[in-house]
């Protein structure tokens, strides 16, 4: 038996071998393309949602029918917006953890395994009655976000380690940005596919007279979100662990969390200024259809809410390329001030001119600056800081942190906006926003360290940390400087 074992091993033993040497070049695309796909995924899965409800329950969308296909209480719709973002909270810390333990190859893997377990359950198993549809789609909706939740603090970690290799700060910066653009088309899809299926089977086609059509429409539109979490496994399924990872994951993480302390002031300023950010980001997206109205007038026809919907978010493409851009002269710390600031006096402008009285054409300007702002500086830092200030060693624990910091506030942003505006008018919804980007602004001072241009070692490098040696149970040694 151990004579005919030890062929197998010698040809794992080069298989391996061959993956590590597989050109970096071939390596980074292959990252690049997991890190385009997952935050591609996570906007699409996330938005799609609004786009099929309107279609389940057609209520003031003027259909030809009167009745919905799908009628839901008030309490269903906010259960299936909020449910994704408590299970993405759940994703972005267990995963992050899981990526620190088991490796991001693993913990992607498996974040992804979730992600297109939601997505397909939202589209074929919703069977039966309203209730019981709602209620599985629910389900799905959680477990699809612990998936999506998951792919934040892995592809940013995947992205920053492997654009390391001696690179300075701005550049890994920018390589962790690119991936991140992809949510904003992610954003824009669900109703750039929304416009298709109402112009396939027509503008009024859905409703309760509609049932077929309205039933394939929901689901086609759910389910695709699958595709970019399939291919992206696929890919990562290919990849191997990057070597700054690799070199690293002998360490504790527990231990190096508890021996440095400074670290939880990082997660005060990276969690607590993202979960500011995205309480305005959210709130303003999952009630843009007030904020379109006051803007545009009010949009009876499905059709209309999706295209507009669609111009608006495109509207955000040009602030995320030149936020992007900018990463090549500024820090992401830079960054974010400059872009609470630009997002506080963007606000502070609408809100002026809304309790003013200002025309339509003053207001729609104003709002499309404050739909650039909300797509510049501050929603590419938040993403970018986690991966540069967290070191190999706990990278994905803590940014998972951060990012849960952030759906924290995106819930409590989706929740409380029409609360604000019920209370004090759609002009006092922005002095609101315009408070909270200058609390963002002191968070960020006071909590994110200065850049140094570069990336920050692992702790193993220079520091006395206990390393687990997998080799056996019961070794271990004490790591100090110089051996």
């Amino acid at each position: 038996m151990a004579a005919a074992a030890q062929p197998l091993h010698a040809a794992l033993d080069d298989f391996a071998a061959a993956a590590a040497e597989e050109p970096r070049p071939a390596r980074s695309s292959r990252v690049a393309a997991i890190s385009a796909l997952s935050n591609l995924s996570i906007q699409y899965n996330f938005s799609a949602i609004a786009v099929a409800l309107a279609l389940m329950d057609n209520g003031d969308h003027n259909g030809a029918s009167a009745a919905a296909a799908y009628p839901r209480t008030e309490l269903q719709s906010s259960l299936l917006k909020s449910l994704v973002f408590a299970g993405a909270i759940l994703g972005q810390f267990s995963m992050g953890v899981a990526g620190d333990v088991l490796g991001r190859r693993r913990a992607m893997l498996l974040t992804n395994g979730c992600a297109a377990a939601g997505a397909v359950g939202t589209a074929l198993l919703t069977w039966g009655s309203p209730p019981a549809m709602y209620t599985v789609m629910g389900l799905s909706r959680f477990v699809l976000g612990v998936g999506v939740g998951g792919k934040y603090p892995l592809a940013a970690s995947m992205s920053k380690e492997d654009s390391s290799g001696g690179a300075s700060s701005s550049s890994t910066q920018y390589q962790v940005a690119k991936g991140f653009f992809w949510q904003s088309p992610g954003a824009m899809l669900p109703y750039v596919v929304g416009l298709v299926l109402l112009w396939v089977f027509g503008p009024t086609h859905y409703g309760s007279d509609y049932l077929s059509s309205t039933s394939f429409q929901f689901r086609f539109l759910l389910g695709i979100g699958a595709l970019p979490t399939i291919a992206a496994a696929y890919l990562t399924y290919r990849s191997d662990e990057s070597e700054e990872f690799t070199e690293s994951k002998s360490l504790n993480p527990v231990k190096v969390a508890v021996r440095h302390p400074e670290l939880f002031g990082r997660l005060v300023g990276c969690g607590v200024s993202w979960c500011l950010y995205d309480f305005i980001y959210y709130g303003t997206s999952f009630n843009q259809v007030a904020i379109t109205n006051a803007v545009f007038g009010k949009a009876d026809a499905l059709v209309d809410i999706c295209w507009q919907n669609a111009v608006i978010t495109a509207m955000g493409l040009p602030g995320v390329v030149g936020a992007i851009a900018l990463l090549h002269v500024w820090s992401a710390k830079q960054l974010q001030l400059w872009g609470f600031l630009f997002l506080g006096l963007s606000s502070l402008a609408l809100a002026v001119a809304t309790s003013a009285g200002a025309s339509a054409a003053v207001k729609f300007l104003l709002f499309g600056i404050l739909v650039i702002a909300l797509n510049w500086g501050v929603n590419v830092s938040t993403y970018v800081l986690p991966a540069e200030v967290f070191p190999t060693e706990v990278r994905a624990t803590f940014f998972g942190l951060s990012a849960a910091f952030g759906k924290v506030g995106a819930l409590v942003g989706s929740a409380a906006f029409k609360s604000i505006q019920d209370a004090v008018d759609l002009d006092g919804v922005y002095y609101v926003c315009a408070g909270v980007c200058l609390l963002g602004m002191l968070i960020t001072h006071l909590f994110i360290p200065p850049a140094t241009g570069s990336s920050p070692r692992p702790f193993g490098e220079e520091h006395g940390v206990e390393r687990i040696v997998s080799a056996s149970r019961s070794d271990r040694l004490l790591h100090t400087p110089g051996g």
